[in-house]
């Protein structure tokens, strides 16, 4: 019955199994995971009515808190470089 709701067929095993390895690890190490943008750059980003808004919410996942800033300074160093790869 959940076979026939579910194409199982399109599942990843080996990228389901190392999400499982890392919400293990997480758990065990107490990672305080949160909800992150999971590709923000500059041109996921508008300033609007005196706020910041962000768009392009697809990659979205739980992580390190600590990603989209990683992410988003990474961006801007290729752009300071100007190795602008986007």
């Amino acid at each position: 019955m959940i076979d026939e709701q579910y194409n199982w067929h399109f599942i990843n095993l080996s990228s389901f199994q190392n999400s499982l390895k890392f919400l293990e690890y997480c758990i065990y190490k107490r990672v305080k995971l949160v909800l992150v943008h999971g590709d923000l750059h500059r041109f996921n980003i508008f300033f609007c009515n005196n706020a910041y808004k962000l768009i392009d919410f697809e990659a979205a996942h739980y992580d390190d808190p600590y990603v989209d800033l990683a992410h988003l300074a990474v961006f801007l160093v290729l752009i300071l470089n100007k190795k602008n790869i986007f």
